[in-house]
């Protein structure tokens, strides 16, 4: 695919820069095109009719409009970075893109399995891991043991512990902040903060 560039974009964006923005784009339009049988990502956007804003395909100056796109300070680009839709079922379309590190992207998986909390809040298996200590394996097998109780699920009965868990949102961000708070036997306790970022 050749990319057209303006002198202006060129003369002010880093080639690093560019060439990682080119890398994001491709992988997008990749994705989106099910061109691979056996990718099965390509399989689920195809079904999901999971497509590419119309003017970042365009002939010409469509790569510079979706890089001028990713370089607003709102959508946050950085190298290294995967480029994520905030809506699963929505398309790669200004408002509905972002970039973010892999634990982030792993976490907006529509293919995600989620502990629900007796107050509503859910997290993924993998979140619920990091916070209680507990291998996300170990957690799935215990669901499909049968187990509905949260402190059974998490093994929580065998730490001398209970857990209450919500989620608040951060009003900078809009992103989640996991608050947990978690009583021990000895009526000592404690906060613990994760910061989705």
């Amino acid at each position: 695919m050749e990319y057209i560039l303006s002198g202006e974009f060129v003369s002010l964006v880093p080639r690093i820069i560019i060439e990682a923005l080119k890398d994001k784009y491709n992988d997008m339009i990749y994705r989106t095109k099910c061109s691979d049988p056996f990718r099965a990502h390509n399989v689920r956007y195809a079904q999901q009719g999971i497509k590419v804003f119309s003017e970042w395909l365009e002939e010409g100056y469509g790569f510079e409009r979706f890089a001028r796109y990713c370089l607003r300070p709102e959508v946050g680009f950085r190298i290294g970075d995967t480029i994520d839709r905030i809506e699963n079922d929505k398309d790669y379309e200004p408002g509905n893109i972002r970039f973010v590190d892999q634990t982030t992207q792993n976490n907006n998986k529509s293919t995600n399995k989620y502990l629900i909390f007796p107050d509503g809040s859910r997290m993924t298996y993998s979140d619920c891991s990091k916070v209680f200590g507990i291998s996300a394996r170990k957690i799935s097998k215990n669901v499909n043991k049968g187990f509905t109780d949260i402190n059974q699920i998490l093994e929580i009965n065998n730490r001398n512990y209970a857990v209450q868990c919500f989620y608040i949102m951060n009003p900078y961000t809009d992103r989640p902040i996991l608050q947990s708070q978690i009583e021990s036997d000895d009526n000592n306790s404690f906060r613990y903060a994760l910061d989705f970022n």
